[in-house]
């Protein structure tokens, strides 16, 4: 007897958020969420600003800090960061 086994590649989507404001020199968090708990090997996030986030197995999210910049010159400059690959 001969069985065929199709695979069926699950997909999901990665989503970024941070801390909706922090004061200069503060700390800003990033949080990767995805819609299932990881199986099989952790999700690696990598962000626009060099950081990478984790979400472990059985987890569906990760998080990462950083500080807001502290530069009298920019003032308010809103901080932007996004996800540039995410392997795993």
């Amino acid at each position: 007897a001969v069985t065929t086994v199709t695979d069926t590649i699950d997909t999901t989507t990665v989503t970024l958020n941070a801390t909706a404001s922090a004061a200069e020199g503060g700390t800003v968090t990033y949080t990767a969420t995805v819609g299932a708990p990881v199986t099989g090997s952790p999700v690696t996030v990598s962000l626009a600003n060099g950081q990478t986030i984790t979400i472990d197995v059985g987890k569906t999210t990760g998080t990462v800090t950083t500080a807001a910049p502290n530069d009298a010159l920019t003032g308010h400059a809103p901080l932007t960061n996004s996800i540039t690959n995410v392997s795993g």
